[in-house]
């Protein structure tokens, strides 16, 4: 008889090997803290790509240690359509992963995207990357931006260049097969 193993749930982060996995090795050894938005209302946009089919019934992210506001997870295509997010969602559980089912599935398919999280508050903190030796000039090479006023997520919306913050750092957060909290 076949042995069968128990299939783990399939997650996207910003942190996945599709994404920004390969930071971690330019962090020398840096762990990650618990970090202030450095705005409100505006979202940070991580690249990713997908080389086969998934289907995400939920978005998560790691709350910091203070909970304030709301906080919306969306995936957008690369000419900034949104293609499906969360919501504003209340923000709750201090230094806790946060996952919540989307209102409807959605399948990827193959090719690239961009993950997006906003959040309504400047006190909500997220657990994030460390800060890159090379600083926010780090994060443009690999891709990521930031749209101003954009919570909760909209569509159409126009990538400007990261310069989330003077330590620029990226939260935790990603997408889900099913519930990972």
């Amino acid at each position: 008889m076949p042995q069968v193993a128990e299939i783990q749930p399939l997650i996207i982060s910003s942190v996945s090997r599709c994404a920004l996995g390969m930071v971690q090795s330019w962090t020398l050894g840096s762990n990650a803290s618990s970090v202030t938005q450095s705005a409100n209302n505006i979202s940070i946009m991580v690249p990713f790509d997908l080389t086969s089919h998934m289907r995400i019934s939920h978005v998560w992210w790691v709350n910091g240690g203070t909970c304030s506001g709301t906080v919306d997870v969306g995936l957008y295509s690369l000419d900034m359509t949104l293609l499906c997010s969360l919501g504003s969602t209340t923000a709750a559980g201090t230094t806790a992963v946060q996952c919540t089912a989307l209102g409807t599935p959605y399948l990827l398919t193959p090719g690239y995207y961009y993950m997006a999280i906003s959040v309504s508050s400047s006190t909500q903190t997220f657990y994030k990357l460390p800060a890159l030796q090379i600083g926010v000039a780090g994060w443009k090479m690999l891709g990521c931006g930031q749209v101003a006023s954009n919570h909760p997520l909209a569509t159409g919306v126009t990538l400007a260049t990261f310069v989330e913050s003077g330590t620029a750092r990226v939260p935790y957060f990603g997408f889900a097969s099913e519930d990972i909290s």
